[in-house]
Order: C-alpha cells, then sequence, then structure tokens
C-alpha cells in the first residue's frame, strides 16, 4: 500500500501489486535522455553510450543512470563516464524541455556492472558443470 501523501497506482498487466511513480517516471527520463544522446550529442565519446536503466529517489530530484557501452574497450568506460558528466547540464535541460515534471531530476551516471557481474557467473556455472552434460546439450543442439 501506499504511505499517506504518496499516490501509487496499480498495474493492470503485471498483476495486483503497486507500482510506485519513480518507477513509472524512470522509464520516461531514460527514453528521453536516449533520444537526446542519439540525436542532439554530438561527443565522440558517447558514440558507444547505451543506457541500461535509470533509478529516480522517491521525491524525483535525482536520477542514477546507468549505462553501458557497446564495444567496451580499454579507458572507453572512463572516457564515457567523463564526456557523460561533462553532458548533464545539456541533457537535464533537454530533460526538463521535453518531461512535464515538477523538478527536473539532478543526474548522476554510473556505469553498469551487472551485465559484466552475470556474464561473470554463467561462466563459473558452465565450468562447475558437469562435462556429461555439456556432451548432451551439444548432442541435442546437433540433432
Amino acid at each position: 500500500m501506499a504511505r499517506k501523501g504518496q499516490r501509487s497506482t496499480m498495474d493492470p498487466e503485471a498483476g495486483a501489486f503497486e507500482v510506485k511513480r519513480a518507477d513509472r517516471v524512470s522509464g520516461g527520463v531514460q527514453r528521453c535522455l536516449a533520444e537526446a544522446l542519439l540525436h542532439q550529442v554530438r561527443d565522440p565519446r558517447l558514440a558507444e553510450v547505451n543506457l541500461t536503466r535509470v533509478r529516480l529517489t522517491p521525491d524525483l530530484k535525482l536520477a542514477k543512470v546507468y549505462f553501458l557501452l557497446l564495444s567496451p574497450e580499454g579507458g572507453a568506460t572512463e572516457e564515457a563516464l567523463v564526456g557523460l558528466e561533462r553532458a548533464a547540464t545539456f541533457l537535464r535541460r533537454h530533460l526538463a524541455r521535453t518531461m512535464q515534471l515538477r523538478y527536473t531530476p539532478s543526474l548522476r551516471f554510473f556505469y553498469d556492472e551487472e551485465l559484466e557481474e552475470a556474464r561473470r557467473i554463467d561462466t563459473l556455472l558452465r565450468d562447475t558443470r558437469p562435462a556429461s552434460l555439456d556432451d548432451r546439450t551439444e548432442d541435442e543442439n546437433d540433432a
């Protein structure tokens, strides 16, 4: 249930759980920022940036923006982070013009390590799988 003073709605497609406003707005913020990066930002450091998720605080005043690089290279992550921080004012202004929010959230950028962690766990699980299971899986794929 929503606390007193907080409004939330039910998402009929997802079942009977509450969807907080911050979660709903974060999708719009992500789309708006991705569109700006794709069509308006000309910084070459940001050409490979892909926004993966946006997390907003409940008061919608701070947005944590997570990103990945399409082809991560040695120092490209740090370069992209510097480029995003440099473009933060422009992106925030674009967000204010595009979305009708009472407060335009401050933007903080973070490299999304979740995908790399998932790949690492997958590799560990494959390494611990018995060889007989791997052989059966390959035989099924060949058939």
